[in-house]
C-alpha cells in the first residue's frame, strides 16, 4: 500500500471504530438544588454587571471574601468556606463551578 493509501484506510478504520461505539452508557448529570445547609436557602440564579455596559461593573457579591478552586468547588464547600472564620455571612455564591464568594449585607 501506498503512504497516502495507507494513512487514508487508518483513518477510515478509527472513523468506523469511533462511529461504532455504543454511547448508551454516558453519564448526564442533572442539577439540582442543595438542601443540606440549616443556614442558607436557595434564591434562584442572579447575573452579575461586570461585562453590562452603562453598568456599574459590580460583582453579584462584591466586598466579601472569595475562594478560587479551579473545576472543584462545590456548594458544601463554598459554604464551609463561607462558615469557616466564624462570620455568619448573609449570601453564599457559587460561580462556574470554581469561585465562592459571600457577603456579609
Amino acid at each position: 500500500m501506498t503512504g497516502a493509501l495507507y494513512n487514508t484506510a487508518i483513518i477510515l478504520s478509527i472513523v468506523s471504530l469511533v462511529a461504532s461505539q455504543d454511547y448508551s452508557n454516558t453519564i448526564t448529570s442533572k442539577s439540582t438544588i442543595y438542601r443540606g445547609s440549616d443556614n442558607y436557602k436557595y434564591h434562584g440564579c442572579y447575573n452579575e454587571t461586570t461585562q453590562i455596559q452603562d453598568s456599574a461593573e459590580d460583582r453579584a457579591l462584591a466586598d466579601g471574601t472569595h475562594l478560587v478552586k479551579a473545576g472543584k468547588m462545590t456548594v458544601p464547600m463554598c459554604l464551609d468556606f463561607c462558615t469557616s472564620n466564624g462570620t455568619q455571612y448573609k449570601y453564599a455564591g457559587l460561580e462556574w463551578s470554581r469561585f465562592v464568594e459571600d457577603h456579609s449585607d
